[in-house]
């Protein structure tokens, strides 16, 4: 009876100390966690170093030059556009005129865009300096906004409402002479049982002389019409471009 209870006695004194022990163990670990998230360490130092370092490389990179920037164009083409409807490209010539203000990375675009032929466009755009310091520098900008167009087709006139996103790449290969891209995308629209989307880019090589800079482009365009009128628009050219920035 007696060796029964010594060993009832030693269970319930093991499981208390096991208790005790896990407690103590808890007290330990919470103790030590503040501890281990506020300890210096020279990794931790050097890994906040390096990310502050890539932080501050990227603000410099990409600091805008000027708080204000105004951009004034226009450009002259000459193209070969092609329509379902014609047996042969018809020879065209078009204007466009752009007005670009920015304050430091975002800006505002407009455009509009006159053709010989029955097409018409005014473009308005926000845009977002991703890369770069300011848009006579190396950069990469997006936009996003609106396209109004004008077409005869079928001998009956409409005018679509697009929305539109945008790219252009400015890369430049010394101080004076560069490469430049512009790409736009137009989601489609509706109007009168008649839909329009497409898409036109441009690509060239510039040359700069202080804030006026000329601009020689291939261009390309291509603009999808379905629904109640079905036809293929495509145009191909040349584009010669004079900025004025200040």
């Amino acid at each position: 009876m007696k060796s029964k209870l010594v060993v009832l006695a030693g269970f319930f004194v093991a499981t208390f100390a096991a208790s005790n022990a896990f407690a103590v163990l808890d007290f330990l670990h919470n103790k030590q966690a503040p501890k281990k998230t506020s300890r210096w360490t020279l990794a931790d130092w050097m890994s906040t170093k390096r990310q502050m370092s890539l932080q501050d490389q990227w603000l410099a990179m990409n600091s805008s030059d000027n708080f204000y920037e105004f951009i004034l164009g226009g450009a002259h083409q000459d193209f070969d556009e092609s329509l379902d409807s014609m047996a042969e490209d018809v020879e065209r010539t078009a204007q466009r005129y752009q007005l670009t203000a920015f304050t430091t990375i975002a800006g505002l675009h407009g455009e509009l865009y006159q053709s010989s032929g029955s097409l018409e466009h005014k473009t308005g755009l926000f845009l977002l300096r991703l890369l770069g310091t300011s848009q006579q520098n190396t950069n990469l900008t997006l936009g996003y906004g609106l396209r109004s167009t004008e077409v005869e087709l079928s001998a009956q006139g409409y005018e679509f409402e697009n929305t539109v996103g945008y790219g252009s790449l400015t890369m430049y290969v010394t101080s004076k002479f560069g490469l430049k891209g512009d790409y736009y995308h137009l989601f489609e629209s509706e109007v009168d049982g008649v839909k329009l989307s497409g898409h036109e880019s441009r690509a060239g090589v510039f040359l700069e002389f202080e804030f006026l800079r000329i601009t020689g482009n291939l261009i390309q365009s291509q603009f999808e019409y379905s629904g109640l009128v079905t036809e293929s628009q495509v145009g191909e050219g040349f584009e010669v471009m004079l900025s004025i920035y200040f």
